[in-house]
């Protein structure tokens, strides 16, 4: 059991008072820093948090800081992706004649049919399917379009119908099937008050 006039208030947390201490000045006031360094050079509370005008600078710095290697790496993923192969169906053109065909990238079609359609000012293609047999010859078309709000639908359909079928014609030969409502859909997937093309308001 310890001996002498120390205080109640001292805890196991800190250094024990100094026997030689009677008014027990010591327990209550708390270590020396003279005799326990460690403490004495711990930070105070305004030195941890720092100053505010500094920490506010070091947020803004931080905000405006851009790494050139994300860029770098960014601009690399992406132009791997625009060059990797996509697959594309094979669609036969007209026979070259000794045993010979030629085919066109359904990706090609579906490029040159959209750049056919993009003129009409009050549709806009969303989706270009094309539909070939197992001899992959072309067998239909699907065409899904947006279409401006009050516009007459079934004039704008037999447009579009028209105008890939010059498509077909230019790319697949003259052998290509005529084109007609059982063999091209065009399916009106949107109807929009704002320009289809652009989806903004109309000027």
């Amino acid at each position: 059991m310890l001996g002498g006039p120390w205080r109640s208030g001292w805890s196991s947390g800190d250094d024990p008072p100094d026997p030689a201490d009677p008014t027990g000045t010591s327990a209550v006031i708390g270590p020396d820093p003279a005799t326990n360094p460690a403490r004495a050079q711990q930070p105070s509370a305004d030195e941890r948090t720092g100053d505010p005008a500094t920490l506010a600078a070091a947020t803004q710095a931080l905000r405006q800081h851009v790494d050139d290697r994300w860029v770098e790496m960014s601009d690399r993923v992406l132009s791997k992706a625009l060059a990797a192969t996509r697959r594309s169906l094979p669609v036969r053109a007209h026979d070259l004649g000794g045993g010979g065909a030629l085919y066109v990238s359904e990706q090609v079609l579906t490029a040159y049919i959209r750049d056919a359609i993009a003129p009409m000012p009050a549709a806009a293609p969303t989706q270009i399917h094309i539909h070939a047999d197992t001899g992959h010859h072309c067998t239909g078309i699907t065409i899904e379009i947006t279409v401006q709000y009050k516009e007459p639908v079934i004039p704008i359909a037999d447009q579009i119908r028209n105008r890939s079928e010059t498509v077909l014609q230019t790319l697949l030969g003259p052998g290509t099937p005529q084109v007609t409502v059982a063999t091209m859909h065009v399916h009106v997937s949107d109807v929009t008050t704002d320009d289809p093309h652009t989806g903004r308001p109309p000027t």
